[in-house]
């Protein structure tokens, strides 16, 4: 665990891993798409735009849901603690949504064809959010439920994490001290789960699949990439919320939908066995959406979701000089 990377030297700034990893995961992901999409015939600069627009939108709305999922944490906080991101809390589901919202309107507003400009960013969201999940481990959030004796996997945080920082201690440290019975004088959280490491390299192996489908010659349905990525992504997702140990509370969907015809007692008795966390029900949302878009995404050539009366296929870029080229494709 290591919050803090460094300090800028002469100024003593703190540089906090969290924020640091996930703008360099930001930044990677923008350059990838942008080489990406010009290779698939788009203009690399619009591809630059528009990913420094998501990214505005993924940090809002990773932070909002992270509120809203959260809020009883900024109890007795002052008010500016709700972008204190470097402290870490934000939920990459609500960035993704955002984010998503944020692309498919900007894509619409451009002309562009939807379904098959996503394809082209897919493969290299999960690289970029894989960054995010190395701050977060650095960071000590997120972490994991405890282990099993022995468990070769486990890590345990340390209880002050920045030596002469009294006020910076490990969420699970203290989270162990609060629920798990930990002694305050042990120096050492619980054996857990690095729950952040699966999912960084649970992301890592659905980029790579993601690379080699969008790759294959047999694709012939714009909007598979991303449909792939929703399915991947949301069972990945789903069952490392399973180990996870941040999380106390949940939400059961069908008890809220049910709730107007059944008893009270019948509503508990569900809510005990459907009760997920928010990313979990998310997951499942996204998984269905995947599935279904997979399913009935449309050929390549059949007009695709863009602009009303507008082919899907994308119209090539034409460079006005000849260094034009070299300047949109060197990303």
């Amino acid at each position: 665990m290591r919050p803090i990377l460094f300090e800028v030297p002469f100024l003593g700034w703190p540089i906090y891993a969290y924020p640091f990893f996930a703008m360099v995961g930001f930044l990677v992901a923008i350059l990838l798409a942008a080489r990406h999409s010009a290779r698939a015939g788009f203009d690399a600069n619009h591809a630059l735009d528009l990913g420094l627009l998501a990214v505005v939108a993924g940090l809002l709305g990773g932070r909002v849901f992270f509120y809203i999922q959260f809020h009883d944490r900024f109890a007795g906080e002052p008010w500016y603690a709700v972008f204190e991101i470097w402290r870490g809390g934000m939920v990459y589901y609500g960035g993704f949504i955002a984010a998503t919202v944020v692309l498919f309107i900007a894509a619409r507003r451009q002309g562009l064809p939807v379904l098959r400009y996503f394809d082209t960013f897919a493969p290299m969201v999960p690289i970029g959010v894989s960054f995010g999940r190395i701050g977060c481990f650095l960071n000590g959030c997120c972490w994991g439920d405890p282990t099993p004796l022995g468990f070769p996997l486990a890590v345990q945080f340390p209880r002050q994490p920045v030596p002469g920082r009294d006020d910076i201690a490990s969420p699970a440290w203290l989270d162990h001290v609060d629920h798990a019975g930990l002694s305050p004088t042990s120096e050492l959280s619980l054996p857990v789960h690095p729950t952040q490491l699966y999912e960084w390299a649970a992301l890592l192996a659905i980029a790579g699949l993601l690379i080699l489908f969008s790759a294959r010659a047999t694709r012939r349905r714009d909007g598979q990439v991303v449909a792939l990525l929703l399915v991947l992504y949301g069972v990945a997702r789903f069952a490392i919320e399973l180990l996870r140990g941040d999380h106390r509370t949940g939400t059961s969907l069908p008890a809220l939908v049910l709730r107007p015809f059944l008893s009270a007692d019948a509503i508990a008795r569900v809510e005990e066995a459907t009760r997920l966390t928010a990313s979990q029900n998310v997951s499942v949302l996204l998984l269905l959406c995947g599935a279904v878009l997979f399913v009935v995404a449309p050929r390549r050539g059949s007009p695709a979701i863009g602009t009303a009366g507008q082919s899907a296929s994308p119209t090539p870029v034409s460079p006005s000089t000849p260094g034009e080229k070299n300047r949109a494709g060197r990303y």
